[in-house]
């Protein structure tokens, strides 16, 4: 089996120190703070395999603001190359190649589903490359 579960939710907020705020208490840990998609914050409830929830600001750096609500929903995957064949072979819709996401350290590929949503796979053979990370 190719997809293993989910690896993250990627949410817009209007507030997002509210929205860190909200799932520490609820027993979320901050994983990390990025730059990438203007700024993001990963949270993730303890234990083994959890998936994690990824913030960002509703308003972007040049003033603009995206939409309230889910971006997308990312998929761990075994094998993304064979996943991308895979879609191919079956006339998916995908958003380009699998390609390396420096920020994260993974390898990523999107399709749209039948609304026209992104959904992301994630290669789980990856391992997260810490050093960019941003505290």
């Amino acid at each position: 089996m190719m997809i293993k579960g989910i690896d993250h939710l990627d949410l817009t907020v209007g507030d997002l120190e509210a929205f860190i705020t909200f799932f520490t208490a609820l027993g979320f840990q901050v994983v990390r703070r990025t730059k990438h998609g203007g700024e993001a914050v990963e949270l993730q409830y303890p234990g083994k395999d959890q998936p994690i929830i990824e913030l960002h600001p509703s308003q972007l750096p040049d003033g603009s603001q995206q939409p309230l609500g889910l971006r997308h929903i990312a998929f761990k995957a075994d094998d993304i190359d064979e996943l991308a064949e895979l879609v191919k072979q079956r006339e998916i819709h995908s958003l380009g190649s699998p390609e390396f996401y420096e920020p994260t350290g993974r390898m990523l590929f999107s399709v749209l589903d039948p609304d026209g949503r992104k959904l992301q796979f994630v290669g789980t053979s990856q391992v997260l490359n810490e050093q960019h990370d941003e505290k």
